[in-house]
């Protein structure tokens, strides 16, 4: 029997291929503003969350409020939900996790409208054992990704709900983003860096790193025996 007991798993660049739905909600709103990004840019906003990402516009001159920038960009994103692809080789390990016993929840950078629209996407929504968003962490005084807290707030919450006693060493994460990675390892759980490209930058904090389908699936099968 696996020694793991629990799945967390980030959503945007794991379930389904949202970055570049996110990359242009942004780069459209803060253009409004005059305010244009480039590469260098994205190097360092990728995968912190609209939270960090609107601090850090601001910090460039974005001049309207947190909430009217999460309106704007969640207004751009749901308009343009249809067109969300669910990555390949996601429901193979999904369902893989399912029939090994692990207790499956998602854990997420978006805010709760964008996290529906990716789970209703990949049809998981009332699949997994819940859903946490940044909203939630937020609303919970805790800090997101690539902090540990949305992270040990799941497991805390698992474990609640379930009366177990499940420890971070018994947790698989599986995250696309160098920020995740950090959020997972820094709680102690055992976090799969499933990068997007091969000749994507490896984490050096991932304990197993994979980049398609059959690397993920091959990762998984060590893991879970």
């Amino acid at each position: 029997m696996s020694a793991f007991k629990a799945a967390f798993l980030d959503i945007d660049g794991v379930v389904v291929l949202s970055e570049p739905l996110h990359v242009e909600k942004i780069t459209k709103t803060a253009q409004k503003y005059n305010i244009y990004l480039q590469q260098a840019d994205w190097d360092e906003l990728y995968g912190i969350g609209d939270h960090r990402v609107y601090l850090a516009l601001k910090d460039r001159g974005l001049p309207i409020s947190e909430d009217e920038f999460i309106d704007q960009t969640l207004t751009y994103y749901t308009e343009n939900k249809h067109r969300l692809k669910v990555r390949d080789g996601f429901k193979a390990a999904f369902n893989m996790l399912q029939n090994k016993g692990l207790e499956i929840a998602t854990v997420s950078s978006g805010v709760i409208e964008q996290v529906n629209a990716n789970l209703d996407a990949a049809d998981i929504r009332l699949k997994t054992k819940f859903n946490l968003s940044a909203t939630d962490v937020v609303n919970k005084g805790l800090n997101t990704k690539p902090a540990p807290d949305a992270y040990l707030e799941a497991l805390r919450m698992l474990n609640a709900q379930n009366g177990t006693a499940i420890t971070p060493a018994q947790c698989l994460v599986i995250e696309d983003s160098g920020s995740g990675v950090k959020s997972g390892h820094a709680a102690g759980m055992h976090t799969i860096h499933w990068r997007l490209e091969k000749q994507d930058k490896i984490s050096d904090l991932a304990s197993s790193t994979a980049y398609n389908k059959a690397g993920l699936i091959k990762v998984l099968d060590k893991l879970l025996i």
